[in-house]
């Protein structure tokens, strides 16, 4: 094997495991690197003559680093490559238009094309451009980075890639070091591999094999049949009987109703006392997915600084207690099983967080919230983030990853008036991809100078006086495929339920590169939603361990 970059022991290991086959996962912890090891695992199938496109699908966020980073830094010298990232019609510059067109036409050179994965569930273009590339290569390796985008059956995003690109695909890979959270999540991600890995195409009897399931006969499933679509089963209800019959009268000639059925039943996990779903077989999972895949953890194969957790605790105000005390008690719905609806309680949940943030409850969790203080001053969670960073030594960088977008505009003034506005900088949905690429170079300290063709020609160091000290960024935009190892504290200003966001996030200081002890703090006003999401990540962590066969240890 010929190497560009020199690998870890672990690295070689996985390339070991996939060498040459036709499907693989490589289920490896965020910054141990998977990039490198599909890098290499491709340039071996192009050496045996078995591929000549790779397409790799990527978050927004993460798929120009294919292009500018891993694969100019990683891929072997032997092996001639052309690579380009393919952009929407209205997205596409004239450069990198000509990119793309250099790459298809290339006949002799192995081919690489990086796709925005969320587009394939939003446009038809994509999808057609993935399948016209496909169709038009000898055999191609697809890889899906941080394939638990793909986890959701039922999203438009995996039906479109299990449906048009797996049939197409030579070889099949995915990459991620946060595959599940609940079995569920690995019925897809393994279903683009193969599906005679988990044995069945069935999601529906996937979920009754790993989870205990409600019966139909108990309140919460029949009060939400109730809210299922309804067919006609083709049979009437007998007026006297009330039972299904055939005809659509009565003895005396009376019309009869017909029969409404539900379009499908739903399927919910039972809970236990503390409401957290019950699950089984896990073990038996785990075993069926272990001799497909490879799965490795950073503290078992890297030289890095330990993650020290702690919260930091603040206080409702008095209007915060009253308006949280009024949502609980206006929205507590019992059904004839003691259990509160799901609707309702995703509902609340939201509701109650944007009162413990300083916001007034509204239907809307994106953009600008009705705020209860009209100075940030004014609201404790955001004076205790303040008094947080102050204990902190000024020479730390700092992440602070918010649910609410409202949350970020206010720490952002908030820190600006007490750190000067040159010390902060943003990363969330709204952020310019422009502005992304400027602020994550300024909080890491050096500038990246690129041709016209976007290649790397020279790196600068960022001035002191022009480095951020804050990072202030919401998880699911900056918590995946970013290095922000100028960071060794990482805030949790408001968390969401999502473990694939919470471990994601948590990576992006805490990988290669960084040389100091990354500590976690969790913002939480006690007895509150604070505390019921952080007791739900730790058990949701509880069970991706065993899935994962990882070691259990304390977190958060």
């Amino acid at each position: 094997m010929k190497y560009k970059t020199k690998p870890f022991k672990h690295q070689k290991k996985a390339l070991s495991l996939s060498r040459l086959r036709e499907w693989f996962a490589y289920l490896m912890e965020q910054g141990t690197g998977k990039s490198w090891t599909l890098i290499n695992d491709a340039a071996e199938l192009r050496r045996e003559g078995l591929i000549d496109l790779i397409l790799i699908f990527a978050p927004k966020g993460v798929a120009p680093g294919w292009i500018y980073q891993q694969l100019p830094t990683h891929m072997p010298d032997d092996v001639e490559f052309v690579s380009a990232q393919w952009k929407p019609k209205s997205r596409a510059t004239s450069s990198s238009k000509r990119a793309l067109n250099d790459v298809l036409k290339q006949k002799d050179k192995l081919r690489v094309i990086v796709m925005n994965i969320e587009a394939m569930g939003m446009t038809d273009e994509a999808v057609d451009f993935a399948i016209e590339v496909l169709d038009s290569c000898l055999c191609a390796l697809v890889a899906v980075d941080e394939s638990h985008r793909i986890k959701s059956p039922e999203a438009s995003v995996t039906k479109r890639i299990l449906k048009h690109v797996k049939p197409r695909a030579g070889y099949r890979r995915i990459l991620t070091g946060t595959v599940a959270d609940k079995p569920f999540d690995l019925f897809s991600q393994f279903g683009f591999l193969s599906s005679a890995i988990l044995g069945t195409d069935s999601f529906s009897a996937f979920k009754a094999e790993y989870a205990e399931m409600l019966p139909e006969s108990s309140g919460l499933m029949r009060h939400i049949v109730k809210r299922v679509p309804k067919k006609w089963s083709g049979l009437y209800i007998n007026g006297d009987t009330g039972e299904p019959a055939q005809g659509s009268k009565n003895n005396d000639g009376s019309p009869r109703q017909k029969q409404m059925v539900p379009v499908y039943i739903p399927q919910i996990p039972k809970t236990d006392a503390n409401g957290r779903p019950v699950y089984k077989n896990l073990d038996k999972l785990h075993d069926l997915i272990a001799p497909h895949s490879y799965r490795v953890l950073k503290r078992d194969c890297l030289d890095l600084p330990p993650k020290l957790y702690s919260r930091h605790y603040t206080e409702l105000s008095d209007q915060q207690l009253k308006l949280y005390d009024q949502i609980k008690n206006e929205h507590r719905v019992q059904w004839e099983d003691g259990r509160l609806s799901v609707f309702a309680k995703l509902t609340v949940y939201l509701r109650l967080q944007q009162v413990i943030c300083g916001y007034i409850p509204t239907g809307e969790e994106k953009g600008k919230l009705h705020e209860i203080f009209p100075k940030w001053s004014a609201n404790n969670r955001i004076v205790s983030c303040l008094e947080l960073m102050a204990d902190r030594p000024e020479s730390e960088g700092t992440i602070i990853w918010c649910r609410f977008v409202t949350d970020i505009l206010r720490l952002t003034e908030a820190l600006s008036e007490s750190y000067g506005a040159r010390s902060v900088v943003q990363f969330y949905g709204n952020t310019s991809d422009k502005d992304r690429i400027e602020n994550v170079q300024r909080f890491e300290g050096t500038r990246i100078i690129m041709n016209k063709s976007g290649k790397v020609i020279a790196e600068e160091p960022v001035p002191d006086e022009d480095r951020p000290r804050f990072m202030i960024a919401q998880q699911q935009s900056g918590g995946v495929g970013q290095t922000w190892v100028a960071a060794n504290h990482a805030h949790y200003y408001s968390n969401n339920f999502s473990l694939i966001d919470r471990l994601q996030s948590e990576d992006r200081p805490h990988r290669i590169g960084q040389k100091h002890n990354v500590n976690y703090t969790d913002m939480e006003a006690e007895g509150t939603i604070d505390t019921t999401i952080i007791d739900a990540l730790v058990g949701k962590k509880e069970v991706a361990d065993v899935i994962n066969g990882d070691e259990c240890k304390a977190w958060i």
